[in-house]
C-alpha cells in the first residue's frame, strides 16, 4: 500500500495479511487486528483468496457493509479499540476493503 493506493503483492508479510471476505466479515479479522496492534501495526486486505500459494483478487460484494460491521463490532471486541483506518478501493472492476491498523500505544 503506497500513498493510499491498493497494490497487491504476491505474498503476505508480517505487515500485510489477506482475507477472503466475499459477503461477510471473517471472524479471524479481529485476531489479526489484535496481533497487528500489539506489534508494529499492519494492513489487512479483505477480498483476497489464497489459492495454491498465490493471492487471487476475488473482491467483496458489499464493501460498505463490511466497513460498517467492522467499525461497530471492533468496539465490542476490544477493551481499548485499536486505531483502525478502513477504506474501500476498487481494482480491476472489483471492490476491496483495506484496513490499516496502527500500533497500540503502551498505557
Amino acid at each position: 500500500m503506497r500513498n493510499g493506493k491498493f497494490r497487491l503483492v504476491q505474498f503476505e508479510t508480517d505487515k500485510v495479511e489477506y482475507k477472503e471476505a466475499a459477503v461477510q466479515l471473517p471472524q479471524s479479522v479481529f485476531k489479526t487486528i489484535s496481533a497487528f496492534a500489539n506489534a508494529r501495526g499492519g494492513t489487512i486486505v479483505l477480498g483476497i483468496k489464497q489459492e495454491n500459494g498465490k493471492a487471487v483478487k476475488q473482491g467483496v460484494q458489499f464493501p460498505q457493509k463490511l466497513v460498517d460491521d467492522l467499525v461497530s463490532t471492533a468496539g465490542e471486541k476490544f477493551n481499548m479499540c485499536p486505531l483502525l483506518n478502513p477504506r474501500i478501493e476498487k481494482a480491476g472492476g472489483k471492490s476491496f476493503v483495506i484496513i490499516e491498523i496502527q500500533e497500540a500505544l503502551p498505557y
